[in-house]
């Protein structure tokens, strides 16, 4: 066999063995290349996932904070609310079976921390009180008072046994309430 027929014999598959190599190579370097796009955009989507889910989370514990401080809220009284807090103490005392006689504001301190208010702090003003009740329940009470906002601090606490109770008890006692100014709305600072 002659070398020229030889070589048109074997160029033409190996051009054809060459093309297909070359679209063999061409074609494996674009699917390296969109594999690497593929698992770059996973990997994204993967980060944004766990990003939305815990803005979700922080949305959650966001509501929960909201809940907490206006529970908190519900619990702070201004000077000129004194009355409320009043309430609010009779009513926690009806809760725990206990009923208030007697509460007393130190009205000087009460009326000397209005006068020199700047909206900005929180008031102390003491307070005297006189309550009957099961003594059990009067501790509950008092359990229930110290995990308020309000209640500064209870202290020259006084029992004696009831004379109109068989198994009840007379409280009297004092402690320290405390109020928070809060500036009305238009109304400026006249700290």
């Amino acid at each position: 066999m002659d070398g020229r027929v030889i070589l048109k014999v074997i160029w033409l598959p190996c051009v054809l063995v060459l093309v297909f190599c070359a679209i063999f190579y061409w074609h494996s370097r674009s699917i390296a290349r969109l594999d690497l796009a593929v698992s770059d955009k996973t990997g994204e989507l993967t980060t944004r996932l766990k990003t939305l889910k815990s803005v979700g989370d922080y949305q959650v514990k966001l509501a929960a904070f909201d809940d907490q401080i206006r529970a908190y809220k519900d619990d702070l009284f201004d000077l000129d609310d004194a009355v409320s807090m009043v309430k609010a103490m009779a009513s926690l005392a009806n809760k725990h079976r206990v009923k208030f006689i007697d509460f007393k504001y130190d009205i000087p301190k009460y009326i000397q921390q209005k006068r020199f208010s700047d909206n900005t702090s929180a008031f102390i003003v003491p307070f005297e009180s006189k309550l009957t009740g099961n003594y059990s329940d009067v501790g509950k009470l008092f359990r229930s008072l110290e995990t308020k906002v309000y209640v500064l601090d209870i202290y020259d606490i006084k029992l004696q046994s009831d004379p109109e109770s068989e198994d009840g008890v007379q409280c009297d006692f004092r402690g320290a309430v405390r109020f928070f100014e809060r500036a009305k709305p238009g109304m400026a600072n006249n700290g």
